[in-house]
């Protein structure tokens, strides 16, 4: 199988390819970038190309002959998407929709895994299934779901077989501190003595954490299975307080913290519980091997904390 990866230099991009490269005859990894470090494999070449210039996205898929896209790039963060919304809604929106495109003319056959974001839904005080009410909150949860709308709307018109994932929240090394998990490992990993100060916004609300492992094991199921369709949350279906997971990391690294509330790292409409159930994907077989504490270990042992 011949795939195709955007957002190869990004956190979850580089993760798949070093863990699930050997599953492909051959990986193209798209970046937009050329300071990033992506780890050397012999059937993985990484290519340089800004998914918004459309002209340049056509010359490269009409020389391929692709057998799927992961949908890996974007922007990432909800925070920083309030800051940045018009080019949060304006990026993401518009490199899914040149990819579709291309690919209608170009590949057609193509299978195209969408990687949209549990952070469209309502708020639930369970478990969060497929069809749940979507409400996106923020510029990157519109984004996301016009995303998810616009393949839809490709699949049905045109035919392509597209794959929609909505993965909760996941860590693992190399995840940029703008997110919960490292912003707190950064913190406490930067106390020069053994007690001390850490800046948070609202703890007192419920998140999971998937490891990053289950994530891409959860992205290469699908590609493996050849599914052309449907909707699949990516969830470990357990819900952690965040002060409880301050605690938890505080402790792995031997430091006692105070915890200081900034009212800047507050979110509007923040979600009180966001966790999901992905029974759904746990009939294909997939199901998340590692506990919060196993991904904890994991990033302390690798000294990755920034993308």
């Amino acid at each position: 199988m011949k795939l195709l990866i955007t957002g190869a230099s990004g956190f979850v991009g580089k993760h798949f390819i070093a863990r699930c490269h050997h599953y492909f005859s051959r990986i193209i990894g798209i970046t937009n970038t050329s300071e990033v470090t992506i780890q050397q494999f012999p059937n993985v070449e990484i290519r340089q190309l800004d998914l918004l210039k459309f002209n340049e996205l056509c010359d490269l898929v009409k020389k391929e002959h692709l057998d799927a896209v992961l949908h890996l790039a974007g922007l990432t963060s909800a925070g920083a998407s309030k800051q940045r919304p018009y080019e949060t809604i304006y990026v993401n929106s518009t490199i899914t929709l040149n990819l579709l495109e291309v690919i209608r003319r170009f590949a057609g056959n193509c299978r195209f895994l969408y990687v949209s974001s549990a952070d469209i839904y309502a708020n639930s005080e369970v478990p969060i299934k497929e069809d749940h009410l979507l409400d996106p909150q923020n510029p990157y949860a519109v984004s996301k779901l016009n995303g998810e709308y616009t393949c839809k709307t490709y699949a049905t018109c045109y035919g392509i077989p597209v794959i929609i994932t909505r993965p909760f929240n996941h860590t693992g090394p190399g995840q940029s501190y703008q997110f919960f998990i490292p912003s707190v490992i950064k913190q406490i990993s930067n106390l020069v003595e053994q007690r001390g100060v850490i800046e948070v916004g609202n703890i007192d609300v419920v998140r999971e954490f998937l490891d990053v492992r289950d994530v891409c094991d959860a992205y290469l199921l699908l590609l493996q299975k050849n599914i052309c369709e449907g909707t699949y949350n990516v969830s470990a279906g357990k819900g952690y307080l965040l002060r409880d997971v301050i605690e938890l990391i505080a402790s792995i690294y031997g430091k006692k913290v105070q915890i200081k509330v900034d009212p800047v790292r507050y979110r509007k409409n923040e979600k009180n519980i966001l966790v999901g159930d992905a029974s759904k994907l746990n009939q294909l077989g997939w199901s998340h091997k590692y506990t919060l504490k196993d991904t904890l270990l994991y990033i302390k042992q690798s000294s990755q904390i920034v993308a």
